[in-house]
């Protein structure tokens, strides 16, 4: 009996001591988890703080483009310079960090790109139906780009049915109106026809003309309809020296190119792209629309 007794006791010693060890276990994991869990958002809300900062650093520049050079907008401003992965102390010797990040773990990236370099989808809408003159320009577009003419015809009447909307007298349902070039997919173009637009096309509101300085060689034979010769000779003018006006672009007479209202040599909508990495594993990023008008600066959206 007194065997038999105390075998039963170390048993219960033992569960006693795996319990125990069970629970502190557990005890740990939890600790462990929440530590995690709060580092995680401690991480996310630094990120968060310094893209907020990022944005501003680009309000900045845009604003000082304003006041110093609001005639003509090219890709050898100041704003136009990528910035890519600068440290703590390249901030700080640029003035963009105070004193007290310098010993942060991160680097940040920021880019500002012209939103008008772009073709603006709404330009194909004129009233309550589509202007002649941009629809030409889009045809030339998936022309170039080896598109279905079938997909123009179905973009452009989705569009007019998503400007239209569902009100009364509506037949069908509309699609949603575009926000961005990736939602052309809500006009029931196929993904390959998405992401062949996107680096060319934007969604801008109203009606806005093609900037000469900072348009690739695709947007702008879209839009002037010229050979490959020309292309070339315009983009070496500009690589010389940016163009000042419409005239020194040397697009013809009155009537032509230069005489609608197609074209321009500056800006008023710009796309900002910011990244930030905390350490070698955390990466935050983040896509704004800025407007600006003279040297005042809004944001439309960002995500």
């Amino acid at each position: 009996m007194k065997t038999a007794g105390l075998g039963a006791a170390i048993v219960t010693a033992m569960l006693t001591v795996a319990l125990v060890a069970a629970l502190v276990m557990t005890g740990f994991w939890y600790i462990w988890r929440s530590t995690e869990v709060e580092a995680g958002w401690r991480q996310q809300a630094q990120a968060r703080w310094l893209l907020g900062g990022a944005l501003d650093w680009a309000v900045a520049l845009l604003q000082d483009d304003g006041r110093l050079q609001a005639q003509i907008d090219h890709l050898g401003e100041p704003w136009a310079q990528a910035r890519r992965d600068l440290s703590p102390a390249q901030l700080l010797a640029q003035g963009e960090v105070p004193a007290s990040a310098e010993a942060a773990d991160f680097t940040l990236s920021l880019q500002i790109a012209d939103a008008q370099a772009k073709l603006n989808l709404l330009n194909l809408l004129e009233g309550s139906g589509l202007s002649a003159p941009w629809s030409e320009v889009f045809t030339r577009l998936f022309a170039q780009l080896n598109l279905p003419a079938s997909e123009l015809d179905l973009m452009q009447q989705a569009l007019l049915r998503a400007s239209a909307g569902t009100g009364e007298g509506a037949s069908g349902q509309a699609p949603l109106m575009p926000q961005r070039a990736e939602d052309l997919r809500w006009l029931g173009l196929l993904p390959a026809t998405v992401a062949a637009l996107r680096p060319h096309l934007t969604v801008l509101p109203g009606r806005l003309p093609v900037n000469l300085n900072t348009a690739d060689a695709v947007v702008l034979q879209a839009v002037l309809g010229s050979g490959p010769v020309a292309m070339d000779a315009l983009l070496a003018r500009r690589r010389a020296q940016p163009l000042g006006s419409l005239a020194d672009a040397g697009l013809g007479g009155p009537g032509g190119p230069a005489a609608s209202d197609q074209l321009s040599v500056n800006s008023n909508f710009f796309e900002v792209q910011t990244s930030v990495q905390l350490g070698s594993a955390f990466r935050l990023g983040q896509r704004a629309l800025l407007q600006r008008q003279g040297t005042v600066v809004q944001i439309l959206w960002r995500y």
